[in-house]
């Protein structure tokens, strides 16, 4: 299924910037509304009206406002160090970055790059801040801790549109990675 999607893409490219710029809204509306059910979810969960794939008793407010460092049997993990803080963040910026390399179809190239770069890395830092604070507000930290899929979860009205944003989002970043490539 791998191959027939990157043949689909491919031949998205090869059509020209003309298909690929019909396609990538396509793909960025998906993933829009991705975030925007995943915020609703959460929402819903806080205000006690959905639960998704959760129970009731993942919804503690201020459970995470104190530090919680937890002691335990099990191996010591390694503590975070810089370069695995930048690899949780380096995805969020490199996609920014593709738009880069589509330069040659700006009016402005010279004006536009610095502002959009500045603004979709604040746009994502942002989003990034808000989905944290949201979440650590609401969900205990034992969820947050023992769920890896606790996004999913919460998702409305289907965990499933939670990954239907992540593919998305990757086929997206895909083919903007084969526009620009042989730019």
């Amino acid at each position: 299924s791998a191959l027939v999607l990157m043949l689909a893409l491919a031949l998205i490219v090869r059509g020209g910037v003309r298909h690929v710029n019909r396609a990538a809204p396509i793909f960025l509306s998906v993933v829009i509304l991705s975030i925007i059910l995943l915020l609703l979810g959460i929402f819903l969960f806080a205000g006690g009206v959905y639960k998704g794939a959760l129970s009731w008793s993942d919804r503690d407010f201020g459970d995470n406002v104190k530090p919680d460092f937890e002691k335990t049997d099990d191996p010591p993990q390694p503590k975070p160090d810089f370069q695995s803080l930048i690899a949780l963040f380096y995805p969020s910026v490199t996609g920014i970055m593709a738009g880069c390399n589509r330069s040659g179809v700006l009016a402005q190239p010279s004006r536009s790059i610095p502002i959009g770069t500045l603004s979709a890395i604040l746009c994502t830092t942002s989003l990034y801040l808000l989905v944290v604070w949201v979440f650590g507000s609401v969900l205990s930290h034992e969820t947050l801790l023992d769920n890896p899929y606790v996004t999913a979860d919460v998702a409305w009205p289907h965990p499933v549109v939670v990954k239907v944003g992540i593919i998305m989002s990757s086929l997206g970043a895909a083919l903007q990675s084969l526009t620009g490539a042989p730019r």
